[in-house]
């Protein structure tokens, strides 16, 4: 879809620029997008963090050598290391793989 067509479609206030390019967003994809936040809750449970939990998921496959997260404060990094600390069930990260294979893998989305 041309630009012009799409700034039409959405409205110029649904649309952010990302790597000097438009990127235009409905309030369905909105929707979507916390919908599958939800979802990542309900497997990591309602009190996790979803940064520790995204490390955790990183680092539990013996193919990953590290990861660079962006960290700002000292706080940052000691949260970073301890969720470093901790491994990730099997049986949470098989879930959390049928998830990204059932829900957002070969998918295109607009954020």
């Amino acid at each position: 879809m041309a630009d012009s067509q799409s700034a039409a479609r959405f409205g110029m206030a649904d649309r952010k620029v990302w790597c000097g390019q438009y990127i235009y967003r409905s309030k369905s994809d909105s929707e979507y997008k916390w919908a599958i936040v939800d979802k990542v809750r309900g497997v990591i449970g309602p009190d996790a963090s979803m940064i520790d939990a995204a490390l955790q998921y990183i680092l539990s496959y013996r193919e990953t050598a590290t990861v660079i997260p962006g960290m700002r404060t000292s706080e940052q990094v000691r949260g970073n290391l301890s969720a470093a600390d901790v491994p990730m069930s099997e049986e949470m990260k098989q879930t959390l793989r049928q998830f990204w294979i059932e829900e957002i893998e070969g998918k295109d989305f607009p954020w």
